[in-house]
């Protein structure tokens, strides 16, 4: 099997620059240009968080669908929990008076906290097998939302820094700690089915989980031999991904998964881009001759 993308990124020795994919939260021209309209609305969805007590989850509620076969249950209280943060931060970044904060911190506080990442269905550590009842928050699984939640939180740093550290730098340290001991640690020690091998066959989790790991790692606070091993295996990765899907964009699990491995596979791209090397190969939105090109920057 060809790996172009890893051969490129193993041979790439230079600096990693830093990733700055949007206008950090106080920059002086970066909210401006949103429209009245739109600047309503997310002002609107994030006043309905102020004073927002975040949805208790309860063992017992990853435990209900080993029990019950039910993942809605937990899941509704899971995503409600990431919308909240996601609304309160866009808010923030758009009106900057400082008075989404502490739902805000709290927010940072409640994902921090809890004992697993990965949604109960995918609380497993090798493809198709049993899932177990309850998180080992000594050994975190990496599944999409894991892996988003990361990208989540590591965006919540990099717009809103300097802020949560002038309340308390503890925040943002936190948020770091859990970074690295709940994504970017397991990902470079532990292998995950959708990191490819040999001819196992690779699905839209392939490029979901990446773009977010990659996003996690550049966007937090990591030394430049950190980023180094996580830009080689996410070059690797791609190059798993790019195997098993053909001109047309298909993959295994058919074309209603376009919409998530598509897009996650041209943020890859574009995010290795920006962090080193200059990928070549899109047009007419698809990769044409699968023969990704770097040139090193």
């Amino acid at each position: 099997m060809k790996m172009p993308l890893r051969q490129t990124a193993d041979a790439y020795k230079g600096k990693f620059q830093e990733f700055e994919p949007f206008p950090r939260a106080g920059h002086p021209e970066g909210y401006k240009k949103i429209s009245p309209n739109l600047r309503k609305r997310i002002l609107e969805e994030g006043e309905s968080y102020l004073g927002y007590r975040y949805p208790s989850i309860f063992a017992t509620d990853f435990m209900n669908f080993k029990r019950t076969g039910n993942r809605v249950a937990y899941e509704d209280l899971y995503f409600a929990r990431r919308h909240a943060l996601c609304a309160l931060v866009t808010a923030e970044c758009v009106e900057y008076k400082g008075r989404f904060m502490d739902d805000i911190v709290n927010g940072i506080f409640v994902l921090c906290e809890e004992s697993g990442w990965q949604l109960p269905p995918h609380n497993s550590y090798q493809r198709a097998k049993t899932q177990l009842p309850l998180p080992d928050s000594a050994r975190p699984v990496l599944d999409l939302f894991a892996c988003e939640t990361g990208a989540l939180l590591s965006c919540v740093s990099y717009l809103l820094g300097q802020e949560l550290e002038g309340i308390s730098p503890l925040i943002t340290a936190r948020i770091q700690e859990e970074l690295s001991r709940r994504i970017v640690t397991p990902y470079l020690r532990e292998h995950f089915w959708w990191m490819g091998q040999g001819e196992e066959p690779m699905c839209n989790w392939t490029a979901w989980c990446t773009q977010n790991v990659l996003l996690t790692a550049f966007l937090g606070d990591t030394d430049q031999d950190t980023r180094r091993q996580v830009f080689r295996k996410a070059a690797r990765s791609l190059d798993f991904f790019l195997k098993d899907y053909g001109e047309d964009g298909s993959g295994c699990k058919g074309r209603g998964q376009w919409g998530q491995s598509q897009p996650q596979r041209y943020g890859q791209l574009h995010s290795l881009q920006k962090r080193a090397p200059l990928v070549r190969g899109y047009r007419r939105g698809k990769l044409y001759g699968k023969n990704l090109l770097f040139k090193a920057l």
